[in-house]
């Protein structure tokens, strides 16, 4: 039992890093048990920072997946308001078309009137050298 907890150690320290976390200081040992004692204690605070760096990390991760899903909101409502922009050029094109055919259409009874106009000039116009003649 005690050569399989030693065999147990020594596989467990050979897969360590090599280089010790600057909080955790291993102790030498004066005799196997000291040392045993002390490699045990840095093997627990490795393990706490471990620990510690993980849940840093998932805090981090945490961070990140709220960050994203602020910007995902964002993004949303920022395409629902481009959306309701769309749709508001679309009516204003569509009303701009339709004021553009009630222009044509105005332009056009103009030029109907104007022409009825001139020939009603030239009427009167005649109808007053004829009154000029009988007249005068």
């Amino acid at each position: 039992m005690k050569n399989l907890k030693a065999h147990t150690l020594i596989i467990g320290l050979s897969l360590l890093p090599s280089v010790a976390s600057a909080f955790c200081m291993q102790s030498p040992g004066h005799d196997f048990a000291s040392s045993v004692d002390g490699t045990m204690n840095w093997l627990v605070c490795l393990h706490n920072e471990q620990g510690d760096s993980l849940s840093d990390h998932a805090q981090l991760l945490k961070a990140q997946v709220e960050a994203i899903d602020r910007l995902r909101f964002t993004l949303n409502s920022n395409a629902e308001i481009a959306n309701r922009q769309a749709t508001s050029v679309q009516d204003l094109e569509y009303k701009q078309r339709a004021a553009l055919a009630v222009l044509d259409l105005l332009a056009g009874q103009i030029e109907t009137i104007s022409a009825e106009k001139d020939a009603l000039q030239l009427r009167v116009d005649s109808l007053e050298r004829r009154l000029t003649e009988l007249g005068g």
